[in-house]
């Protein structure tokens, strides 16, 4: 085995994306796997629900019983801690994870400036194999985080993070060392994806594994959505297909699985391109009005410092995980304007970003004008914890199962979603 350095990544450090739910998901936040694998590892995030041309010949892909095994002596050679979350990612294309660095805030300890070709898999990608395997550790003495990547049988230490300023509370415990391999998850979910397996003769592969107190999952995502990091773009339009399951990691047993079509690929990672900036936006439904039929969920906010409305899009789906489509803003709801002059749209709903004083500062439409209303001369606007989202719906959306979340638009990733 040998143990090349890499550099770790920026996130590794202040400002890294909110912690990840407890361990599982509903089928109505597809993007939770990618918040989940985004926890100080964004460059493994952006290949999620990622998939490109074949290219290359496939790797000999591992599980991660085999991936853990490799980086076992790296991991007790420089005390990296106990082990927190476990990312395996298999595309049926080459990537390269590039060159990135720490900061002057948090310097980190054994990075160094190599990039990693990660090998194409395609040939078997439902198998519990995954080409690169991201991991995740920490410390409590003294208080650190580190990240190793395994490709094969090599092992790639990227880097460690200390202080408590620099590492941030992942609200995870250590996955259990009984937990079932991936290989043992993918075979008992394949008999519940076959439509899509039968459907897809290549596709990436997403393996992620977390646990929280004494339930440890495994979550697993297969799609077609098609991304090529070179360029930053994501197509597919929403003729997407996905697949995802939920397993205990304990057992292996099945918890839930869902075949999903026409997803809006786009929607679910947007335009990330590597080594981009990684936001986060972290929203708390505060409270709901009805006012003559028209519906609204406020929600509080808390971005990552330097968050644009140039940087990402809004998504609503239900609980089926089915995109609510969009309605125009009302004519009265503009900037400078009241909330109680956003009336609801003939169908589907819009969002207002308001400011401290609760005026409106810009507006949403998923019916493809996006963010608008702004103030004279101003095409985007910095959030700040001072704003609020409201939801403007013509139907009632709290407890239906509705989810809002963000995705990227621009040269950024971006994640955050919230049940309304």
């Amino acid at each position: 085995m040998t143990t090349p350095a890499a550099t770790a990544p920026s996130t590794l450090g202040p400002n890294a994306p909110p912690a990840p739910p407890p361990p599982g998901f509903s089928r109505g936040i597809l993007v939770g796997i990618a918040v989940v694998v985004a926890i100080a590892l964004v460059v493994a995030a952006i290949f999620v629900f990622g998939l490109g041309s074949s290219s290359g010949s496939p790797t000999t892909a591992v599980s991660s019983s085999s991936a853990l095994a490799s980086a076992a002596s790296v991991a007790s050679e420089y005390h990296l801690g106990e082990l927190y979350l476990v990312v395996g990612i298999s595309m049926p294309y080459s990537y390269v994870l590039p060159n990135v660095t720490g900061n002057v805030s948090c310097p980190l300890a054994h990075a160094y400036d190599k990039n990693i070709t990660i090998p194409a898999e395609s040939g078997s990608y439902s198998s519990g194999n995954a080409a690169a395997w991201y991991l995740l550790y920490e410390s409590s003495s003294p208080v650190s985080e580190s990240v190793v990547v395994v490709v094969g049988a090599t092992v790639y230490y990227l880097g460690t993070v200390s202080g408590a300023g620099c590492v941030d509370d992942l609200a995870l415990t250590p996955v259990p060392t009984d937990a079932v391999s991936s290989a043992v998850a993918a075979t008992s979910a394949d008999s519940d994806a076959g439509s899509y397996l039968s459907a897809h003769a290549e596709s990436t592969a997403v393996y992620v594994l977390t646990a929280n107190g004494s339930v440890a999952v495994w979550d697993i995502v297969y799609t077609n959505c098609s991304y090529d990091p070179s360029t930053g773009v994501t197509s597919g339009g929403t003729a997407g297909d996905l697949f995802v399951a939920n397993i205990t990691a304990t057992t292996g047993a099945v918890v839930d699985d869902a075949n999903e079509n026409d997803v809006n690929c786009s929607a679910l990672l947007g335009g990330i391109s590597i080594g981009s900036p990684t936001y986060s936006l972290a929203m708390e439904r505060v409270g709901s009005l009805d006012v003559s039929s028209t519906f609204y969920d406020i929600l509080a906010l808390s971005p990552t410092a330097g968050l644009s409305t140039a940087d990402f899009g809004i998504l609503v789906v239900d609980a089926s995980s089915t995109a609510l489509p969009g309605g125009a803003v009302s004519s009265g709801c503009v900037y400078g304007g009241s909330t109680s002059d956003c009336l609801a749209p003939a169908s589907g709903w819009y969002a207002v970003l308001t400011g401290s004083s609760g005026t409106i500062i810009a507006t949403y439409s998923a019916d493809g004008a996006g963010w608008a209303n702004f103030a004279s001369a101003t095409t985007s606007v910095t959030l700040t914890g001072a704003m609020e989202l409201w939801v403007v719906s013509t139907d009632q959306l709290e407890g239906n199962g509705y989810v809002l979340s963000v995705f990227s638009t621009g040269s950024t990733s971006v994640s955050g979603s919230v049940e309304l």
